[in-house]
């Protein structure tokens, strides 16, 4: 059974905006420099590369997990009942995804989840910072990864707090078996507790 339903686009929206929200709008969109370009531009920096489309199935194939496809809309201009300045930001984060080169040995996978995973490249594999929401969508952004740099076998996982975007796909990147062995270190808060791999 398919539980996903895809979002409904502005245009689908029944009810305008109200002459309140207009005149807000409008000062918004007077105060802010929307023709200027350079947060699209370093939001591009250290592009490498994605997934297209930019679509995450669920391991049992009935659903996407994440799915950016769902965002298309965002290319058109704001709606006037949108603020203009919040719908900017969602064409960053929707339009900007995939692999990117922070600086050398350091890379992050954004927009494959509502977090960033980062790796750093060890001397012995792959250090994992906060591996996402779901096993599914840590899974693709470290195949994506390997895929681009060549495959390193994962070597550390930490977590840098407990917000479940954080922690909950670490079984996308290693396993409880391989944790329990010594062969993969795990770091976080003490107490803390993760879905799998302790």
């Amino acid at each position: 059974m398919n539980h996903y339903q895809p979002l409904a686009t502005p245009a689908q929206q029944q009810k305008p905006a109200s002459k309140h929200t207009l005149t807000h709008q409008a000062k918004v969109r007077a105060q802010l420099p929307f023709s200027e370009t350079k947060s699209f531009d370093n939001a591009s920096r250290g592009f490498i590369a994605s997934l297209e489309p930019m679509q995450i199935p669920h391991q049992h194939g009935d659903r996407m997990v994440f799915d950016l496809t769902q965002f298309e809309f965002l290319k058109d201009e704001s709606p006037e009942t949108v603020n203009p300045s919040l719908w900017r930001q969602a064409q960053l984060n929707a339009q900007h995804h995939g692999l990117f080169e922070v600086v050398d040995g350091i890379y992050q996978v954004r927009s494959f989840d509502i977090a960033n995973m980062t790796l750093v490249r060890g001397e012995t594999g792959w250090i994992i910072i906060d591996p996402l929401t779901c096993t599914e969508s840590a899974r693709a952004a470290l195949a994506l990864a390997n895929d681009h740099l060549g495959h390193r076998d994962v070597v550390a996982v930490i977590h840098t707090h407990s917000h479940v975007d954080h922690f909950a796909g670490i079984l996308g990147v290693t396993t409880q078996a391989a944790v329990s062995a010594g062969e993969v270190a795990h770091y976080r808060a003490e107490g803390f507790r993760t879905r799998g791999a302790q």
